[in-house]
């Protein structure tokens, strides 16, 4: 009891000093410029002291206090309040194209490890499959009779564009949200998923080629194949956060470290969801609805390139208000 005390008594002064840091910006919506960077260290700190209250056993009071604090701080930080001075803000829109590359683009490493557990099984299970048919067979028991390379009809939709393009939205919107979720297996749900997906693909690539039909097998995925896999990777980058959270979570308790992850986790998402619902849309109404493989490996050119000039030019985005704390700075 002394020592939780003798911490309430320590630490008081500085959650009072911040908490009249959180009434100015209340009032005024803003932080001076140079201020932001000492409130951000002060809510590191604020959100460890509340870790610290809470394991020490301090009066509920206490704790009350400062998780009240931490969650308004939160909100000054990550709702865009935390800005400085006559600063102008993105719109939603905006903050949508430029955060989901950044968010992807920021952890390189987790991007290379997801490249690496899809790339490395796909050509595993390729080489494997290679030059020999009845492999297909103890990969995909029931697929193998189904995907028949040398029957171009199996390449249109048989039913309403429409209802095949939504129940394909839903379906890949799923498979990205699963993706994401089993992030939360310390990330080993979300490996394995690219693992199996990676396979997938590799065995495939390998069945057409074994049937003399590889040339016309790219031209039925990359259409809606670049967004979709981006969206793959952008959700397994999602996972690998949360999981980094759950391995690494710092000087964070774990909790806390998945609310500082979820923000970009969050913007992985609904960027997996767009991307997921544009590859439904294109796989329904192009992909599988027309068997001109011209027409299909020149969309998925224009597709590659939409895709890079996006990420490039949200990489070179400069962001808000970028100007106005160059111009406080002495």
């Amino acid at each position: 009891m002394d020592r939780a005390a003798s911490f309430v008594r320590s630490r008081t002064p500085a959650w009072d000093g911040f908490e009249r840091s959180l009434g100015a910006a209340g009032s005024g919506g803003t932080i001076p410029a140079d201020r932001v960077v000492a409130f951000a260290r002060a809510y590191r700190d604020l959100a460890a002291d509340l870790s610290a209250a809470r394991a020490m056993g301090c009066a509920p009071a206490v704790t009350r206090r400062l998780n009240g604090l931490v969650s308004r701080a939160h909100a000054v930080v990550y709702r865009g309040k935390a800005r400085p001075s006559g600063e102008r803000r993105r719109g939603p829109l905006a903050e949508i194209l430029v955060g989901v590359p950044r968010a992807f683009l920021g952890h390189p490493r987790t991007a290379v490890l997801s490249l690496a557990l899809f790339l490395v099984p796909a050509v595993l299970c390729f080489a494997w499959v290679f030059g020999d048919e009845r492999r297909i067979h103890e990969f995909f028991p029931s697929l193998a009779s189904v995907i028949r390379p040398e029957d171009g009809s199996d390449a249109r939709v048989n039913v309403m564009p429409a209802t095949f393009s939504s129940n394909l939205v839903v379906h890949n919107t799923m498979v990205g949200m699963r993706c994401l979720a089993l992030g939360m297996l310390f990330g080993l749900g979300t490996a394995w998923f690219l693992v199996l997906n990676g396979a997938i693909l590799g065995a495939l690539a390998a069945h057409f080629h074994n049937q003399g039909a590889l040339a016309s097998f790219w031209p039925q995925i990359l259409p809606h194949g670049v967004t979709e896999f981006l969206g793959v990777f952008a959700s397994a980058q999602a996972g690998f956060l949360l999981a980094r959270a759950l391995w690494r979570p710092g000087e964070w308790s774990r909790r806390d470290a998945l609310a500082l992850r979820g923000r970009e986790a969050g913007l992985l998402a609904f960027g997996t969801v767009l991307l997921m619902g544009w590859s439904g849309f294109v796989e329904s109404y192009l992909t599988r609805s027309t068997t001109n493989d011209a027409l299909r490996t020149g969309f998925a050119a224009l597709a590659f390139a939409a895709v890079a000039s996006w990420f490039l030019l949200a990489a070179r985005a400069r962001d808000p208000g970028t100007e106005a704390t160059a111009a406080a700075r002495p």
